[in-house]
């Protein structure tokens, strides 16, 4: 662990990563307000409330369309935001910056996505009860989420 922080013992902000932060934050709130934006677009073909929460595929959490997607953009934001606020500023080795920032993108991109799909899933439902869980839904993001964060996580300079 000394290693690792051999260089300072204080998290800063490189010059030459602020470009990586910049676009990072742009990137997760893109991401966020998008999700949000495409929930609220489409709440004429949504049933109030919409399932948010599935126990053994069946619904067991509701929440209206807009608090739907409020709770969507504050998720993405806040823990994609964490994280490649983190990435940007660790005080460590490059690879280790790269992996936080990437992770974090990641993140953001898997929980907008998986917001995205579980509540698109509902459009045409009468009721949310209807819902159903479709395994793809999860998986389809968890595994196109890494190659999002790896994609980006380049930004991050020495």
């Amino acid at each position: 662990m000394r290693r690792l922080l051999r260089d300072t013992d204080k998290a800063r902000l490189l010059p030459e990563n602020r470009a990586a932060l910049r676009y990072g934050l742009i990137v997760v709130t893109a991401l966020g307000a998008g999700v949000a934006g495409t929930i609220l677009a489409c709440r004429n073909h949504l049933p109030d409330p919409v399932a948010t929460h599935f126990g053994n595929s069946a619904p067991d959490g509701f929440e209206s369309v807009t608090a739907t997607a409020i709770i969507a953009f504050v998720f993405t934001l806040a823990l994609g935001g964490m994280l490649v606020t983190m990435g940007a500023m660790f005080p460590g080795p490059r690879w280790v910056r790269r992996m936080i920032f990437g992770f974090g993108v990641a993140m953001a991109f898997f929980i907008a996505m998986l917001f995205l799909a579980t509540t698109l899933a509902q459009m045409g439902l009468d009721h949310a009860t209807d819902a159903r869980m479709n395994w793809a839904t999860f998986f389809g993001p968890l595994f196109t989420a890494p190659l999002v964060g790896w994609a980006l996580s380049p930004l991050i300079r020495e």
